[in-house]
């Protein structure tokens, strides 16, 4: 078995059908907060979209 090394989290990207406007901003205040919960207990490791082309 392969030992747990890290909790990973998704970005919320700009979806204007879940997280347009003021909720987008809300949703990222929200994830920094989940995430830094998290790291007080282990690491975590966050998947992000690039800056594309």
């Amino acid at each position: 078995m392969v030992p747990h090394t890290a909790v990973w989290l998704s970005w919320p990207v700009n979806d204007e059908l879940h997280w347009g406007g003021a909720k987008h901003t809300l949703m990222r205040e929200k994830f920094a907060e989940i995430a830094a919960g998290i790291s007080l207990f282990e690491t975590v490791r966050i998947n992000a979209p690039g800056a594309g082309p």
